[in-house]
C-alpha cells in the first residue's frame, strides 16, 4: 500500500478550490483577467560583483587574488557596465521592459558589494525605465567567506543577512511584488522569495531556494550552503501563486538562482549542489501546476533544458552563464502568445556586444571571452599553473594558521583532531614493563611528534616548495597522451591545441569546458575529442590513466619527494626523558650503519624490498601483486566506460534539442503525449520474480518506478498463443498487492565497486504475491499502473506440477558496473534458455552487483535481461558484493524464511518438484568464520524435513575452489565445518560462486574424494558419465556469468587444503551451468558462452538407482574416449561399499574466446546437440595419497624454493653491500 505522500501532492486537492476563490472575489485584483501581449526581457546571473571599496589600494594581496581567482573580480563592475549599456540599447529597438539577475550578485555576501549593486541597478532603472528584478544566490546571504582587501591582505569584512537583503534590493523587484512569502514562525527558509505581475499577462514567481539559515542547513547553522531545497510551506505558497496566476489568465515564469531542470544528464548526481534538492518531484509539481519557463543561473553554463511531466506539461529551464567567467554572455528573451500557449524566443550575447571592455586602465580586446575570459578562468598558461593558482590561494591561509598554531600537531590538536587520544583508544595500554614504555600511545605520540616537526620544516615554512610538488604533479598528469590524433579545433579561438603533436589530457580537458559553457555543444567537427571519448570506452585510456596515476602517485608524490624527505628516526619512538632513550639512541645508530647515512624512508623502503622476490622488490610491484588479479581488463572498461558516459554527456546535448541553447525558439502549446519507459521509471524498472512458498501455487514479483507511478496493478490470463490483455487489473482473493515510497541511490562518481558523491532520490517500491494458482500451468501477465495505462511488456508464469522432471540453470557471480558490461549477462541468460528452455528457473550464488547500494546496477542486471527474467523465477543467494543494507530484502520478494538478521542476505529453502534447494548466506557467520549457530541450526532442521527426492545447495563462498579465495580464514572454516555435514544431511550437489573461476569436485565427503562406480549414459543427445548411488556431495563452482574472469591458482596451492578436483577450467568468457533432474537421474552441463555460441566445458551425472529406461547405456569409457582409467585406491579417498567400474579423472581445460585448448591427448568427440560444441578434456590421473602427506610433498617442495630465495636475497644483499 502506498502510505507516503509527498507534500507537494498534499495540496493538489486544494488547488481547484484556490483556482475558483481566486476567480469569484470581484475585490480582488489577481482576479481580474489580464490581456495577453508580447513581453521582451534580459537575463544577466552570477553577477558575482565586488566593490573597488573593498579592493582597498589594489596592491599585491589583491593582484595575486586576481591572478588565481577564476572569477574575473577586478573587472566585475566593467563586465556588468557593459551587459547593462548592451540591454539599454537593444531596448531602444526591442522594447526590454525588465532585467531578471536569477542569484549570486555578490562575491561572497559583503555588504558593501550588496549596497554598491544595487545604487548601480537602481541607477540603471532611472536612467532606462528598464526594471529590475533580482533574486539571492547561495554566494549571497551569510557567508562567512565575505572579504575585504583594504588592509591590503585578505580579512574578513561584514556580511549580509536575509533581512538585510531585502532591504537594501526593496527597489529592485521587490517594489513590484503582488505578494511575498512568510515563513512559519521561528523559520527563514525561503524567505526572500515573492512574485511580481509583469506587463502582458505574466506572473513572474520568484523563489528563494537558497540554503543560509539553521532551518535549512544541514547542521543547524546560519551559515550558507551551494544547495539548494524548497520547503512544503514554499512550495505550498508558490502553488497557490500559479493557481491564482491561471485563474487571471496569466503565464506563469519562474526565477530561482539552481536549476530545476538538469542542464545535463551527471547534474543532479555529480553536482548535487547545483539542482535543487529532490529536483523532479519539485520540477514536476511546478510544472503541472502552470509553470512553463524558469530563469536560473548557479551552474555558469549558458545552457537550455526542458522536462516533461507524466500528464505532459513541458517546463523550460534557461540558465544563463555567469557574467564575470567564461563564457560571459547574458540573455534576451521575447515572449509572446501563441494560440493558447505561450512562445519564447532565447537570443544570448557576449557581454562586449556594444561596449569594449575596459577596467584599471586596460582594454580587452574583442570577442573578452577569448582573448582574456577563458585564460583567467582556467588558466592562462595550462591547468597545471591553474591548479597551483587555486592550491595557492587555499593553501597559503592553511599553512600561515598552522606556522601560528606552532607546527601541525598542535594546529591538529586545535582542529579537535586528538591524536594522542585516537593513539590511545587503538593500542589500548600497549607494551610496557611496569612505567617503562615499550611500545604505548606516548611512543608513537612521540614518533609522530618528531615527523610532524620534519613535515613543519619541510613543507609547512616552505610554501613554495609545495606549490612545486603540486606543479609537478599536475603537469605529469595533464601531459598524459589521450589521443594519437592533435587537438586543433580551438587553437584559432581560445589558443590551445598544437596540430604537431597527439592531444594530451589537458588538450582534452580544456576542449570539454570550452565547449560545454558556452552551450549549443557540437563535437562533430572535433576529430580529437571523439577519439578520447572513444579510447576511454574500450578502457585504453582508463589503463593509461591509472598507469600515470601510479607513476605520479607512487614513483613522483610518495617515493621521490614525500618519503625522501622525511627521515626514519626510531630514536624518537624513546624521547630524552625515558629509560630507554639509550635504546633509541643504539636503534638510530643501528639504522644509520645498515642503510649508510640515508635513513630516508624511500631508501629504506626501496634497500628493504630489495632483498625480495621479484615480485615483492618494488612498490609497485608489491602493488601490482595484489591487485593485478583484480584489475582485469574488465575493470578498466568499466571504468572507461563511466569517464566515457560522464564526460561525453557535457559535451553532447539534445535537450530541448541539438544546438538549442542559444537563439531558439520554445513554444509552449499545452500537454504532450507522454511514452513511458523503464529507463524513467514510468514503466516498471528491476523487475524481480521468484517463487513464493509453494512454486506449484504461488508467485512473487517485485519493481521499481517513480515517485509518481503508484499503482501494484496485475492482470493475470490464461496461457495461449498470444496474449490479449485488455487493461483491467485482475482482482481477487489470491492477489495481494502493495507499495511504498522508497529511497534508493547510486554513486555519482561510479567506480563499480565502490564510488563517491552519493545521489538519493526516491522511487516507488511495488509488490504482488501471486497465490492460488493452479499447479502445472502456464499464465500470462504484465503489471504496471492501470490507471495511467502503462503497463511492461507481458511475461510467463509457469507453475511447478507433479512431475519428478525438470531443468533449472545456474549462473553466479554477473557483478558488472555499467550496463554494456551487463548486457553480456544479458547474452548469457538468452543463450542459456535458448539452449534449455524447458529450464524453470534461474539459481545464483550471488554478487549478482558489485555494489548492492548502486540502484543502478539493479536495474541494469534485471533491465539488460528483462525478456527473459519477466519469464522466470530469479532465486539468488547473498554475495559477499550483497552483505550490507538488506540488499536481497530490497531488491527481491524471498519465500518465507525463519526469523534472522536479514541485514547481511537471506537464508531460506524452497521446493521445486522432487528437489529441495537450500540458499545458505555465507555472510552470516560466527566468529571463526564458520556458518552463525542459528543458521547451522536450521540447515540440518531444514534437510531433516524435506523428504525431496534431490537435495541441492547454494552458497557463495565456495568451499571448493581454485579460485584466489581458497585459503581464506572464512572459506577453510566453512569447509571444516561442513565437509563432512554435508552427505550427512543428504546433500547432493553444492552450488557455489565467490571465485570466479569453473572447478568441479568428485564426490567428497569429510574432504576427501569418494570413489563412486560409475556408468556412461547418453541423454537429450549428449553423454555422461555417471556416479552411480554416490555416498557423497558433489561441489562445484560455475565461473561467472558476467565479465570478471579470475586467473585460477596452481593444484599445487589448493592440493595443501583438499584434494584435486576432478574438472578445473581456466576460462576467461561468461558461464552457465545447466542442471537436468529426470526421476532419479541429474545430468550436469557447464558451458562458456561467446557471442551467442556454446561451448561445453564439463559433464557429469549423478544416479540414485537404475537408470530410467528412457536412457541409453554406453560402454564405460566412450565418452570421453579410450579406457577407462585404473581404480586406485590410496589414504586420500573412499571406496564405497559397491565395487567400482572407473575412477573420476581430473581435467584442467583453458578456454580463451570460444577456442578450447585441451591439455594433454586428445580423446575422441562427445556427441551434442547440433550447434553446440564440447570442449576437450585431458584425462591425468590425479595425484594420489593423503592429504597430510601430500602437503608433505609440497612443502618439501616449497622449501626447496625458500632455500633458493635465500641464497638469492643474500647474493642481492651482498651486491648491494659491495
Amino acid at each position: 500500500m502506498f502510505h507516503k505522500r509527498s507534500f507537494f501532492k498534499t495540496a493538489a486537492a486544494a488547488l481547484a478550490m484556490v483556482l475558483v476563490l481566486a476567480c469569484v472575489q470581484p475585490a480582488a485584483d489577481a482576479a481580474v483577467s489580464v490581456p495577453r501581449a508580447p513581453l521582451q526581457a534580459a537575463v544577466l546571473s552570477d553577477i558575482h560583483y565586488y566593490p573597488q571599496s573593498l579592493m582597498g589600494d589594489k596592491g599585491d594581496a589583491w593582484r595575486q587574488y586576481c591572478e588565481n581567482n577564476a572569477r574575473q573580480d577586478a573587472q566585475c563592475e566593467a563586465l556588468l557596465g557593459a551587459a547593462l549599456d548592451a540591454v539599454e540599447q537593444h531596448a531602444r529597438t526591442n522594447g526590454c521592459k525588465y532585467i531578471f539577475i536569477p542569484g549570486d550578485l555578490t562575491k561572497d555576501s559583503e555588504y558593501a558589494g550588496h549596497a554598491e549593486l544595487a545604487g548601480k541597478l537602481e541607477d540603471f532603472e532611472r536612467r532606462s525605465g528598464i526594471q529590475v528584478l533580482v533574486i539571492n544566490g547561495n554566494h549571497d546571504i551569510n557567508n562567512s567567506g565575505a572579504t575585504t582587501f583594504e588592509n591590503n591582505r585578505p580579512e574578513k569584512t561584514l556580511a549580509t543577512s536575509p533581512e538585510e537583503f531585502k532591504q537594501i534590493y526593496a527597489n529592485l523587484g521587490y517594489d513590484l511584488a503582488c505578494s511575498t512569502y512568510t515563513p512559519p514562525p521561528g523559520k527563514k527558509a525561503g524567505m526572500l522569495s515573492y512574485a511580481a505581475r509583469l506587463e502582458g499577462g505574466y506572473r513572474l514567481i520568484v523563489i528563494d531556494a537558497c540554503k543560509y539559515s539553521s532551518d535549512s542547513t544541514p547542521h543547524g547553522l546560519n551559515e550558507h550552503k551551494t544547495g539548494g531545497n524548497i520547503t512544503p510551506e514554499l512550495m505550498d505558497w508558490i502553488l497557490r501563486q500559479s493557481a491564482e496566476a491561471a485563474a487571471c489568465g496569466e503565464t506563469v515564469i519562474g526565477m530561482a538562482h539552481h536549476s530545476l531542470v538538469p542542464q545535463f544528464e551527471i547534474e543532479p548526481s555529480v553536482f548535487q549542489d547545483f539542482v535543487v534538492d529532490n529536483w523532479l518531484e519539485t520540477t514536476e509539481t511546478l510544472a503541472d501546476a502552470g509553470m512553463r519557463y524558469v530563469f536560473t543561473g548557479h551552474m555558469h553554463t549558458s545552457n537550455i533544458a526542458s522536462h516533461v511531466t507524466d500528464r505532459g506539461e513541458t517546463i523550460t529551464d534557461c540558465s544563463t552563464a555567469s557574467l564575470t567567467g567564461f563564457p560571459n554572455t547574458f540573455r534576451e528573451v521575447l515572449f509572446e502568445p501563441a494560440g493558447k500557449g505561450v512562445s519564447a524566443q532565447f537570443n544570448t550575447f557576449d557581454v562586449d556586444c556594444v561596449t569594449q571592455i575596459q577596467a584599471d586602465g586596460k582594454v580587452y580586446e574583442k570577442p573578452y571571452r577569448n582573448t582574456f575570459s577563458f585564460g583567467q578562468t582556467y588558466g592562462k598558461t595550462g591547468l597545471p599553473d591553474f591548479a597551483v593558482d587555486m592550491a595557492e590561494t587555499y593553501l597559503s591561509d592553511i599553512f600561515d594558521d598552522i606556522r601560528e598554531g606552532g607546527g601541525l600537531l598542535a594546529y591538529l590538536q586545535q582542529k579537535g583532531i586528538d591524536l594522542e587520544s585516537i593513539l590511545a583508544n587503538a593500542l589500548g595500554k600497549g607494551l610496557a614493563v611496569g612505567k617503562t614504555d615499550l611500545f604505548t600511545s606516548r611512543n608513537i605520540m612521540s614518533f609522530a611528534g618528531d615527523l610532524a616537526a620534519q613535515i613543519d620544516e619541510v613543507y609547512i615554512n616552505d610554501p613554495a616548495r609545495v606549490l612545486g610538488v603540486i606543479r609537478r604533479i599536475a603537469d605529469g598528469l595533464m601531459s598524459m597522451p589521450v589521443s594519437d590524433l592533435p587537438c586543433t579545433k580551438f587553437i584559432e579561438t581560445l589558443g590551445f591545441g598544437d596540430p604537431a603533436k597527439p592531444g594530451t589530457l589537458q588538450d582534452a580537458s580544456y576542449s570539454i569546458l570550452a565547449t560545454l559553457y558556452p552551450g549549443d555543444e557540437d563535437i562533430g567537427d572535433d576529430l580529437f575529442l571523439h577519439d578520447v571519448l572513444a579510447r576511454f570506452a574500450d578502457g585504453s585510456n582508463a589503463k593509461a590513466l591509472y598507469d600515470r596515476l601510479v607513476d605520479v602517485v607512487i614513483d613522483d608524490l610518495l617515493l621521490s619527494e614525500i618519503l625522501a624527505s622525511l627521515k626514519f628516526n626510531p630514536g624518537s619512538l624513546f624521547p630524552p626523558d625515558t629509560a630507554l632513550h639509550i635504546v633509541g639512541v643504539m636503534l638510530t645508530a643501528l639504522i644509520d650503519v645498515i642503510f649508510r647515512g640515508d635513513n630516508s624512508f624511500t631508501n629504506i623502503i626501496e634497500s628493504t624490498l630489495s632483498v625480495l622476490p621479484a615480485q615483492y622488490d618494488s612498490v609497485e610491484g608489491i602493488l601490482g601483486y595484489f591487485t593485478g588479479e583484480y584489475l582485469t581488463s574488465s575493470q578498466f572498461d568499466a571504468w572507461g566506460a563511466t569517464i566515457s558516459q560522464m564526460l561525453g554527456c557535457l559535451v553532447t546535448d539534445t535537450n530541448p534539442g541539438f544546438k538549442q541553447d542559444s537563439v531558439v525558439v520554445l513554444t509552449y502549446s499545452g500537454s504532450v503525449e507522454v511514452i513511458p519507459t523503464v529507463a524513467d521509471y514510468r514503466l516498471p524498472s528491476n523487475v524481480a520474480v521468484t517463487f513464493g512458498n509453494d512454486a506449484r501455487s504461488t508467485r512473487n514479483i517485485t519493481w521499481l518506478t517513480k515517485y509518481s507511478v503508484t499503482g501494484s496493478d496485475i492482470e493475470l490470463i490464461p496461457f495461449g498463443e498470444a496474449p490479449v490483455f485488455r487493461g483491467i487489473p485482475t482482482r481477487n482473493a489470491g492477489i495481494i498487492s502493495s507499495s511504498e515510497r522508497v529511497t534508493r541511490s547510486y554513486p555519482g562518481a561510479d567506480l563499480g565497486i565502490a564510488g563517491f558523491l552519493e545521489y538519493a532520490f526516491p522511487l516507488v517500491r511495488h509488490e504482488i504475491r501471486l497465490t492460488g494458482l493452479k499447479p502445472g500451468s502456464k499464465y500470462f501477465y504484465r503489471i504496471g499502473d492501470a490507471a495511467k495505462g502503462w503497463w511492461s511488456p507481458a511475461g510467463v508464469i509457469e507453475t511447478a506440477g507433479d512431475s519428478d522432471r525438470f531443468a533449472f540453470l545456474h549462473m553466479t557471480d554477473p557483478q558488472a558496473q555499467n550496463e554494456a558490461q551487463y548486457r553480456v549477462w544479458a547474452d548469457v541468460v538468452d543463450t542459456a534458455f535458448k539452449q534449455y528452455p524447458q529450464a524453470k528457473f534461474i539459481l545464483s550464488s550471488g554478487d549478482l552487483v558489485d555494489n548492492a547500494a548502486n540502484v543502478r546496477q539493479y536495474g541494469w542486471l534485471f533491465n539488460t535481461a528483462a525478456e527473459n527474467l519477466r519469464s522466470t523465477a530469479l532465486m539468488t543467494t547473498a554475495g559477499n558484493h550483497e552483505e550490507k543494507g538488506f540488499a536481497l530484502d530490497e531488491n527481491f520478494l524471498l519465500p518465507d524464511a525463519p526469523a534472522q538478521d536479514r541485514s547481511s542476505g537471506v537464508y531460506y529453502s524452497f521446493d521445486y518438484q522432487n528437489a529441495h534447494f537450500i540458499v545458505l548466506n555465507t555472510n552470516d557467520l560466527s566468529e571463526d568464520g564458520a556458518l552463525s549457530d542459528g543458521q547451522l541450526a536450521w540447515l540440518k532442521a531444514d534437510t531433516a524435513a524435506s523428504g525431496a527426492q534431490w537435495k541441492i545447495v547454494s552458497l557463495h563462498k565456495a568451499m571448493y575452489s581454485n579460485g584466489s579465495h581458497y585459503d581464506d580464514s572464512d572459506v577453510k572454516a566453512l569447509r571444516k565445518q561442513l565437509a563432512s555435514l554435508m552427505p550427512q544431511l543428504g546433500i547432493d550437489l553444492v552450488l557455489q560462486g565467490h571465485d570466479h573461476v569453473y572447478l568441479r569436485t568428485g564426490v567428497m565427503s569429510g574432504n576427501k574424494v569418494v570413489i563412486s562406480e560409475t556408468r556412461q549414459l547418453a541423454f537429450d543427445g549428449r553423454n555422461y558419465q555417471a556416479k552411480i548411488e554416490p555416498e557423497g556431495t558433489v561441489y562445484a563452482i560455475s565461473a561467472c556469468a558476467g565479465v570478471k574472469y579470475y586467473p585460477p591458482k596452481s593444484a599445487l596451492m589448493t592440493r595443501l587444503q583438499f584434494p584435486k578436483a576432478e574438472r578445473t577450467a581456466a576460462v576467461e568468457l561468461p558461464v552457465f551451468s545447466a542442471v537436468q533432474i529426470e526421476g532419479s537421474t541429474l545430468y550436469f552441463d557447464a558451458y562458456t558462452v561467446d557471442n551467442g555460441k556454446t561451448a561445453r566445458i564439463d559433464s557429469f551425472a549423478l544416479q540414485k538407482a537404475a537408470a530410467p529406461t528412457a536412457e541409453t547405456e554406453t560402454p564405460a569409457g566412450a565418452e570421453q574416449g579410450g579406457s577407462p582409467a585404473p581404480q586406485h585406491n590410496t589414504q586420500n579417498t573412499v571406496v564405497t561399499q559397491k565395487a567400482s567400474k572407473s575412477v573420476p579423472v581430473s581435467s584442467d581445460i583453458t578456454l580463451r574466446s570460444g577456442v578450447p585448448q585441451a591439455c594433454g591427448v586428445s580423446p575422441a568427440q562427445q556427441s551434442q546437440p547440433a550447434g553446440e560444441t564440447d570442449t576437450v578434456f585431458d584425462e591425468a590421473i590425479p595425484l594420489t595419497g593423503s592429504n597430510e602427506a601430500n602437503g608433505a610433498l609440497y612443502l618439501l617442495c616449497f622449501a626447496g624454493l625458500a632455500a633458493l630465495a635465500a641464497l638469492r636475497a643474500k647474493r642481492t644483499k651482498k651486491e648491494y653491500n659491495n
